[in-house]
């Protein structure tokens, strides 16, 4: 299993389609087996989604999340964990423990969503 977590200076960047820099996790058997940098200068949010599969991602985790990006992130069957913030690797060791981490309603609702 591959988890994304768009990152800023170790912490879940507020916004997942304008991140620049994603941390990819690669488990197995609940456990953390390496961790890379991935970085992104998509302009679309729907993007964001492409790419992480391209990565083999089943798992983002992020803080907000417009609609656009969020029916990409469903079309390509990646299970979202929206609304957590924090640190980047706590993020993913609350996920692997079972802990129930996000709000799965949480939705970018601003002007500037990217609806």
């Amino acid at each position: 299993m591959r988890i994304a977590v768009p990152s800023h200076n170790g912490d879940i960047y507020k916004s997942c389609a304008n991140s620049r820099q994603f941390m990819i996790f690669e488990v197995e058997d609940e456990r953390v087996v390496s961790i890379e940098k991935r970085y992104s200068f998509i302009k679309k949010p729907e993007a964001v989604a492409d790419l992480l599969y391209e990565y083999n991602v089943s798992v983002l985790i992020c803080n907000d999340i417009g609609s656009r990006t969020r029916k990409a992130i469903r079309d390509h069957h990646i299970e979202l964990i929206p609304g957590v913030i924090g640190e980047v690797n706590d993020a993913v060791i609350r996920y692997l423990s079972g802990e129930r981490i996000g709000v799965p309603e949480y939705m970018y609702t601003c002007f500037n969503d990217e609806n």
